[in-house]
């Protein structure tokens, strides 16, 4: 397929279709589609028809194919064209051939190569695409046209052919689809991924999830390690119109791939795997799938490959002290593996690690990660003592780039100490300290706490805040007091269990209470905060532990004694231990009347207990019992008569035993008996309100005569004050039969007096009874206590109240009355569902005809009970009725409706009225009783005077009606009597009729009003006549008169009201100065400077700039303190205002940027109304263009300052230095003009600079410049400064100059700044504070160490040095040290190696400035570390070779200086064997430099060769034979001096002597390999193998007189001399291989004889006898099968000769029968048994030990061969396969199975010829034998 290139074709616009219609084709003039069109189309065939008559040779486009599928399109033409000539960018496509609607010209398309010469063939490229994408075209026959006209096609004579027919084509699709030809790229380091394919791919089309990424190319899915399914990803723009997909992998994608560390690390573990719907192409087609297999395997593996080498960055942390957690948030996967914790800190400041924790103790979780989170361990404790750490604004992370590293090894991104990372999420450790479990000992009374944490035990006490629970919520609580075992402690003592010694009182409790402390149910321990507190000063929070060891209480208590109260049927019996009071069984209890033989007893039947369990228990007898005991005589009188007995099931303790049995014959006689003189007891009563039934139960039965019932009170508090109701009597009485509840019914007047008090009887808590101590009598004529008590039962009243009358309506005071059947709740009245009508049933739609109230006042009243309630009209209510014409303004018109909501009755639960609706229902209820008219005259309670809307309204106490208005009879006037302005307002008129304020325009009255001052209410007064107007009923009451001498005041009148502000204002900088105008007059004394700025937004959205004028003063135009009344003021601004605004280019420049804030209350005007805050823009910007002038300047000569006063604001941006000159008079004759400095103020009136160095230093070398106040002047250029405007300054010219205000002189001594030791040159160059003196420094009064104080190593400098040179300036100074103390310095180790070991030190007066007097330099006892060392870079040179002994290998060599021993790096070293164009080179390989060799420091350098070095070198026959081809040469890695530097280049040297080798060599041993037949013989040095005598060499099978053979025939494999001598033993081998030794170590030695061989310096080797023959050192038998190397097939001779990779048994183990021919490699294949007899190449019988073999193919098998053409007929379908075991070779090894193909093939070329035949006649078959087959 060809490959498309190129961009996409634009689809053409509809629009652009008419112009392409007719593209390469001359215009008709008429539009398409036209009439004209026959006209065309006729003039088109005329054209058509002169080109194809025009010659016999013109060419025509015959058809055309258009090829989607490869891309191409075909044109074909009748005649041979020049097809290498054509232009396939001018052919289109069209989808018509008339009105050409769409036309796609192929722009992008190339020409392609044909070997046709009547065919054109285009590369479509991109416009395939284009095709593909546009619908309506190229997609059948109807739609595909070719236009041809103008491409480049030229007939046979050379001619051009302009004008082709457009051609239908059908075409054909593209039905291929796309695969992936190569894996081009995968940058790990920037996540892309290139993949090509063979067609361009639609990238919209891109299923991103359906492309794996894996291990290899058959990858085990089921471990998820090993391959990453891609999610989200993009594909870049170079993916368009491409057949390249450049996909940009998602962050999460890449680090996941990332964290699959076999995944991706290399390109050969990183092969794309995707299915089908990976991605399509542009014709819809998917691709095809590259599935997880051996498949694609070339298009998958990758090409390129790029490894990951960006460092990995913390991006955020979080710490988290609540669950001991630090999490590192990174940017993608780090090996947790290579965490290096002390390399992280946590510090207290961004900026500052002052503060800060290293962290060492913190154990990871994860291993690969992107958010590795480490438990912090026992740092946690070290961050939570810190100081810091609180919060997230104190807690920063700086780590090294040693921290961590990626899982590509990249070290992590530095986070600096100095810009240190916030924490992103910070949670503190506010765990507080709890208690995991308890162990309550109930028989040791101890209490155990284990603690979650370490606590403060002293916390502990008081234990105030600890409880025991019974459950959750509490019913029983105890709390806990004792002692902590161990007391006291330290104020520090921690513990994490503590134990209470329970006090006695908390025992008492636990025992005592049954619902608590019997077992781990019912034992819970509760903790308030507060309780105890950790080391943190965390307090514990409120808990309970459930979680309890429990230890019970097993001794049986007694009883030790009792009481008996008859009179409160008491028993009080105390125990030896607590009693479980809900225990008791009263029938195990008996009363007898004898300890030992008892004949009156009572067993007790029920009772209860009236207390907690406890040592005492109080038993109350039951009724029964106790009553039965009252009446029997001898019994239970006194102690003498009272015992008691016991059955052991009577009491448990609280941990369930038993009591201890009391017999009847041993009964406890009791300590007391109280004696009965208890009077009955009223315990309940009922009371019923809707029956009116009193009912009353008593303790004991009572006598029901005589009662006295008027001693009976019903109240609501059994205290005074309260209400109650004396009873008078009852209807009737009932008595239940014990005589103990009796029953009144109440007559109705008490049931009436109880229900009108609003809180008695409505509850039971406020139903009290109480009665006198004679009013009821029990049996045993007792009189009842005199008490209260409040009832247990209320039955409330239930019954709904209703209207019984509607007595009164009385308009003229505004009061109505209504009464009820029974006593209301007047309180209850909700006056919004009571509504007035004008008849029982009214239309309700006109709002006239009712009204609702919506308040009104209930009156008093004092009646009772409550069945009449009058209220009083609100006047709003009232007004409102009075404003409804016909409404209530007769009994017959004013009807009540009453909603159920409008009132209650007084029960219990309030029961609301029976609803009175808008029906004819209840009229007699509802008919109105009394009426009472309106009588009173309306008042005019006050006005208003607003002049503003020339009004005048007056507000009346009721309606009044406009339509009895008379002006003319209200005056206005200036006072409350005796006017002197008065104004009538007759002919004022009013809209309104029925209302209660009137507004009347008062028209030009208010003119009039305006004019005679009436503007406040201090002036405003009205007065009336009654005929002034009357309210609105029938009677028209007139209002009540105001006479002239009593006026009403006005309430308000409504003048001016606009506040002051300002109109405009000029901002004048030259004068410093605003002008602003204000809307009217003010009071400019009294404004306010403080309020007001100037910024330059008209806002304060951002951060506008804002000035202050606070302290401004306001003048007039003569800069006088202007007064009030002006409507202009100028602004005089301060100094600080000025500053701001000259120096701020943001404001003050342009009206734009210039705006003037007022606050509130800045200013106010005449009439003191004060302004309000506005922001008003400039209107004019005056702009400053006066010069500023310097008024004065001071100078410090030790500081090199200069500061300049100056009238104006200048700016410290646009300084020109040189503009400023420096010199000794008004007129100078001493200068130095400044060439720069540093600014050390910003904009303002004073201007501070920093003079330079270079500067200050020339003004102190002259002696006659600024050395005091006389001598120092200074002159400037204009141009030296700018305003705030730019304008220049005013200069000071020379012959003006300016004398210094303030002069300071240079009282600081010099001092040595820094220094160089420079160990190249030998030299010191000293760099000064300031000028020296005429005088070099004294080099002897210096010294150098290696210490800045307690040095080891020092050298004293030398004077006089070599030389000294200064700079002009004489700060600077080089001083070239003596050869003896620069050899010194270098020669010592310790001392300047680097700065930090170069010191100096110096005397007092080393050096001195050029003040007068001059200062001395101070001595410096600290030593002064170097500015910079230059370190000896001298190369030393390799100058001399003295010795080089061949026996030793010892050679010396010496250089120019002394060198490094631990620097030699032998392998740099070669030995060559001339000086120039050497033959032979040797470089070291292993030899060392060894001090005990003598290789030390120094110019001599003695060492010793390594054995290989010795011999390498020995090897080489030319090389070191004499010392005139010995030279040795190095590189510059061989040896460096004292400092590093390297040796010299090539610097070749001849050997000055030579020590010959004549050492013999030896043999030390040898390895036999029968499997390869090779023999190995190693010796100590290299041996000459041309001197090799195999026959010197014998293999023995023992050191004695065993067999053995003699090397013949083996050859060495190298000539070149070497340590190990490699022998061939060919047929050798095969001797050895049939012995009956050598075969393994035990049988197999070698003897030697010094004829074998010599060395390189031919000394022979050293002889090895048989009865010291080496044993081999290893051995390696034939252990290689036998296989057909070869074979060739002759079909002429019909012979298969076959040839082996060594020899076998021929002869013995050859299997003709295993061996077949077959015509291809699979054994699948048509195979073919070998069948015939075996010869030499001879001809002869074959033998074992052959390598060659003929087989002699049986004619059987030749004619099957022949007869078969699909098997032997070329070398191609020639194959011969050998199956295992078809023979073996001479060790009886079988052979190994193979095919292989024929190496010679020769057919049969001989014709076959008839050689016999036989004719059966019986048969009729005739058989014709050939010497071939046919």
């Amino acid at each position: 397929m060809h490959r498309r290139e190129g961009t996409r074709a634009t689809q053409l616009d509809p629009s652009d279709l008419t112009n392409s219609k007719m593209m390469g084709r001359p215009s008709s003039g008429f539009p398409p589609n036209s009439s004209n069109r026959s006209l065309i189309m006729f003039v088109f065939t005329l054209l058509l028809f002169g080109i194809l008559t025009s010659g016999c040779n013109a060419v025509s486009l015959i058809g055309s194919t258009l090829d989607l599928n490869t891309g191409q399109l075909t044109l074909s033409f009748d005649i041979i064209i020049n097809n290498t000539a054509g232009d396939c960018s001018a052919i289109q496509i069209a989808s018509d051939d008339t009105n050409l609607i769409l036309v796609i010209p192929l722009t992008n398309s190339n020409l392609s190569p044909s070997s046709v010469n009547t065919e054109l063939v285009c590369d479509l490229g991109a416009d395939k695409i284009t095709l593909l994408e546009t619908p309506g075209i190229a997609t059948v026959r109807n739609n595909t046209f070719v236009i041809a006209d103008n491409s480049g096609i030229v007939d046979p004579s050379g001619t051009p052919v302009d004008r082709f027919p457009i051609l239908s084509t059908t075409p054909e699709p593209d039905i291929t689809r796309p695969s992936l030809s190569r894996s081009v790229l995968f940058d790990v380091d920037n996540g892309i991924l290139v993949l090509s394919f063979d067609d361009y791919i639609n990238p919209s089309t891109l299923n991103f999830t359906e492309l794996i990424l894996q291990f290899d190319f058959d990858t085990d899915y089921s471990n998820p390690q090993l391959f990453y399914r891609l999610g989200e990803a993009t594909c870049t723009s170079q993916c368009e119109n491409s057949d390249t997909l450049y996909i940009n992998l998602t962050l999460a994608d890449l680090n996941q791939i990332k964290l699959r560390l076999q995944l991706c690390t290399s390109k050969t573990d990183c092969v794309p795997t995707f299915s089908s719907f990976f991605v399509k192409d542009y014709a819809n087609n998917t691709v095809t799938s590259a599935g997880n297999g051996q498949t694609n395997v070339a298009e998958r593996l990758l090409f390129d490959f790029v490894s990951d080498t960006t460092p990995p960055d913390l991006d955020a942390f979080d710490i988290d002290l609540e669950r001991d957690v630090l999490t590192l948030v990174f940017n993608e996967p780090v090996n947790v593996d290579t965490l290096e914790l002390k390399f992280i800190s946590l510090q207290g400041s961004r900026t500052d690690s002052t503060n800060s924790v290293t962290l060492s103790s913190t154990t990871p979780v994860d291993t690969y990660t992107i958010e590795l989170t480490l438990n912090l361990n026992s740092d946690k404790q070290l961050i939570k003592d810190s100081l810091f750490f609180n919060s997230e604004n104190d807690t920063f992370l700086s780590l090294t780039s040693e921290a961590i590293n990626d899982v590509m090894g990249n070290l992590v991104s530095p986070i600096l100490s100095d810009n240190a990372l916030q924490v992103r999420n910070y949670t503190k450790d506010e765990t507080p300290p709890f208690i995991i479990s308890f162990e309550l000992d109930l028989d040791a009374n101890s209490l155990t706490f284990l603690f979650s944490e370490l606590i403060l035990v002293n916390s502990l006490i008081p234990l105030t805040n600890t409880f025991l629970l019974d459950s959750i919520p509490g019913n029983v609580n105890i709390t806990l007091g004792g002692t902590i075992q161990g007391s006291p402690f330290t104020p520090l003592s921690e513990v994490i269990s503590a134990i209470l010694l329970l006090d006695d009182e908390s025992i008492s409790r636990i025992e005592r209470d049954d619902m608590i402390g019997n077992d781990t149910s019912n034992t819970l321990l509760q903790v308030f905060n507060g309780a105890f507190q950790d080391r943190n000063d965390l307090y514990n929070l409120d808990g309970t532990v459930g979680n309890i060891t429990f230890i019970y209480d097993v001794t049986p208590p007694s009883l030790l004694a009792f009481t008996l109260d008859m009179d409160s049927g008491e028993l009080l019996m105390t125990f030896d231990d607590v009693i479980n009071s809900s225990s008791v069984v009263f029938s195990s209890i008996i009363i007898q009347n004898d300890g030992v033989d008892p004949v009156l007893e009572r067993q007790l039947t029920d009772g209860n207990s009236t207390s907690l369990s406890n040592l005492i228990l109080t038993l109350v007898l039951s009724f029964d019992d106790l009553t039965y005991l009252k009446g029997v005589v001898g019994l239970a009188e006194t102690t003498a008569n009272t015992y008691i007995s016991l059955f052991s099931d009577a009491f448990l303790d609280t941990t369930g035993s038993q009591v201890l049995e009391i017999s009847t014959r041993n009964a406890l006689v009791a300590q007391s008996v109280i004696p009965d003189t208890t009077p009955p007891i009223l315990q309940s009563f009922m009371l019923d309100m809707d029956s009116d039934n009193l009912s009353l139960t008593f303790d004991e039965p009572v006598k029901v005569d005589p009662i006295i019932f008027s001693q009976i009170t019903i109240a609501n508090s059994s205290i005074s004050p309260r209400d109650e109701v004396v009873l008078s009597g009852t209807d009737a009485i009932s008595i239940n039969g014990t005589q103990r509840v009796i029953t009144y019914n109440l007559n109705i007047g008490d049931t009436n007096d109880i229900k009108e008090i609003r809180n008695l009887a409505t509850v039971s808590t406020n139903t009290i009874i109480d009665f006198l101590n004679d009013t009821f009598l029990d049996t045993a004529n007792n009189g009842i206590i005199e008490s209260q008590l409040q009832s247990d039962q209320l039955i409330p009243d239930t019954t709904t109240p209703r209207l019984q009358n509607f007595v009164l309506f009385d308009l003229d005071s505004g009061m109505f009355t209504l009464s009820f059947n029974e006593p209301v709740i007047e309180s209850s009245i909700d006056f919004t569902a009571f509504s007035f009508q004008n008849d029982f049933s009214t239309n309700r739609s006109n709002p006239n005809n009712f009204y609702t109230l919506t308040m009104a006042v209930i009156l008093p009243t004092t009646s009772t009970p409550t069945l009449e309630v009058t209220s009083q009209f609100s006047n709003s209510d009232l007004n409102q009725i009075k404003l409804r014409d016909g409404l209530c303004e007769e009994n017959t018109n004013c009807v009540p409706t009453i909603e159920a909501a409008f009132i209650t009755d007084r029960a219990t639960t309030p029961n609301f009225i029976h609803a009175v609706t808008n029906t004819r229902d209840y009229l007699a209820q509802r008919l109105l009783q009394t009426y009472i008219e309106d009588t009173t005259s309306p008042t005019l309670l006050n006005f208003t005077l607003d002049l503003i809307s020339d009004q005048l309204l007056l507000t009346f106490d009721e309606p009044v009606n406009g339509l009895l208005l008379d002006s003319s009879l209200i005056t206005i006037q200036d006072r409350v009597s005796n006017s002197s302005a008065t104004v009538t307002i007759g002919g004022a008129t009013t809209a309104d009729i029925r209302a209660i304020i009137i507004s009347i325009e008062l028209g030009d009255v208010a003119r009039i009003l305006r004019a005679l001052g009436f503007n406040t209410p201090n002036n405003t007064f009205l007065s009336l006549l009654p005929g002034a107007i009357a309210d609105v009923s029938i009677l028209s009451n007139p209002v009540i008169a105001i006479p002239d001498d009593n006026a009403i005041q006005a309430t308000a009148v409504f003048t001016d009201v606009i506040t002051p502000n300002i109109t405009s204002f000029v901002l004048d900088l030259d004068s410093n100065q605003l002008l602003i105008t204000f809307s009217e007059a003010i009071r400019a004394s009294e404004a306010q400077s403080s309020q007001f700025f100037l910024q330059n937004t008209s806002d304060l959205v951002g951060s506008p700039v804002i000035i202050p004028l606070s302290g401004s003063s306001f003048v007039d135009e003569n800069n006088n303190p202007i007064g009030d009344g002006v409507d202009t003021v100028r602004v005089n601004l301060v100094q600080d205002a000025i500053e701001l605004l000259k120096i701020n280019s943001n404001i003050g420049t342009q009206p734009s940027n210039t705006y003037l804030r007022i606050d509130d209350n800045a200013f106010i005007d005449i009439t003191e109304l004060p302004n309000t805050s506005a922001v008003t823009r400039a209107s004019q910007v005056v702009l400053d263009d006066t010069p500023s002038q310097m008024v004065s300047f001071n100078l410090d000569m030790d500081l090199g300052r200069l500061d300049f006063t100056f009238n104006d604001v200048v700016s410290s941006e646009s300084v020109s230095f040189s503009s400023f000159t420096i010199q000794d008079g008004v007129t100078g004759t001493q200068m130095v003009q400044l060439t720069g400095g540093s600014v050390l103020s910003t904009s303002g009136f004073v201007f501070s600079l920093s003079i330079t160095d270079a500067d200050l230093t020339r003004i102190k070398l002259n002696d006659f410049l600024a050395t005091d106040r006389s001598n120092t002047y200074v002159t400037m250029s204009a141009d030296a400064l700018n305003d705030a405007s730019g304008t220049d300054v005013i200069a000071i010219t020379d012959s003006n100059a300016l004398q210094v205000m303030n002069y300071s002189g240079d009282v600081t001594a010099p001092a040595l700044l820094t220094y160089v030791l420079d160990l190249n040159v030998g030299s010191f160059i000293m760099t000064f504070s300031e000028p020296l003196s005429d005088t070099d420094p004294d080099i002897g009064a210096f010294t150098l160490q290696n210490l800045d104080v307690g040095a080891t190593d020092t050298v004293a400098l030398t004077a006089p040095p070599k030389s000294v040179s200064s700079t002009d300036n004489r700060t600077i100074f080089e001083i070239f040290i003596i050869d003896a103390d620069l050899n010194r310095i270098k020669l010592n180790l310790n001392l300047s190696t680097s700065v930090n070991n170069t010191f100096i030190v110096f005397d007092s007066g080393a050096v001195s400035d050029r003040s007068i007097p001059s200062n001395e330099i101070n001595a410096l006892t600290v030593g002064l570390i170097a500015l910079n060392l230059i370190i000896d870079r001298t190369p030393p040179n390799f100058i001399q070779f003295p010795s080089f002994d061949l026996n030793s290998g010892t050679i010396v060599f010496s250089f120019n200086e002394p060198v490094d021993a631990g620097t030699v790096s032998l392998p740099s070293l070669s030995f060559l064997n001339a000086m120039t164009n050497p033959t032979q080179v040797y470089t070291l390989q292993n030899s060392v430099c060894n001090s005990f060799d003598g290789c030390i420091n120094g110019v001599h350098l003695n060492f010793t060769l390594s054995t290989d070095d010795l011999n390498g070198i020995k090897r080489l026959e030319n090389l070191c034979t004499s010392p005139f081809n010995c030279y040795a040469n190095n590189t510059p890695s061989f040896v460096q001096d004292l400092f590093g530097t390297s040796v010299t280049d090539t610097f070749t040297n001849r050997a000055q002597t030579l020590i010959p080798d004549t050492t013999r060599p030896s043999l030390l041993e040898f390895i036999l390999d029968l499997n390869t037949a090779v023999l190995l013989l190693f010796f100590n040095e290299p041996i000459d193998v041309s001197s090799l005598d195999v026959s010197g060499i014998s293999i023995h099978e023992n050191r004695t007189s065993g067999l053995n053979i003699t090397l013949s025939a083996s050859t060495p494999t190298s000539l070149s001399p070497s340590l190990i001598l490699q022998l061939d033993l060919n047929e050798d081998g095969n001797s050895l291989k049939t012995a009956s030794f050598a075969t393994s170590v035990s049988d197999t030695f070698l003897s030697i004889q010094e004829i074998t061989i010599n060395d390189v310096s031919n000394n022979p080797v050293i002889s090895i006898p048989v009865s010291a023959a080496l044993q081999a050192s290893a051995f390696t038998a034939d252990t290689t099968p036998p296989r057909l190397q070869s074979f060739d097939l002759d079909l002429n001779t019909n012979q298969l000769i076959m040839t082996l990779n060594e020899p076998i048994r021929a002869n013995s183990t050859f299997q003709i029968d295993q061996i077949f021919l077959q015509n291809n490699a699979s054994t699948l294949s048509l195979s073919l048994p070998l069948m015939g007899f075996l010869t030499t190449t001879s001809g002869t019988p074959v033998l074992d030990g052959l390598q060659e073999i003929v087989i002699n193919l049986a004619i059987s098998l030749i004619s099957e061969i022949k007869a078969n053409q699909a098997i032997a007929t070329s070398p191609s379908n020639t194959y011969l396969r050998v199956n295992e075991s078809s023979f073996t070779d001479m060790v009886d090894l079988p052979n190994e199975f193979s095919i292989d193909r024929v190496t010679g093939f020769i057919s049969d070329s001989t014709p076959a010829e008839l050689s016999a035949f036989s004719l059966d006649m019986n048969t009729g078959v005739l058989s014709l034998i050939f010497s071939d087959a046919i």
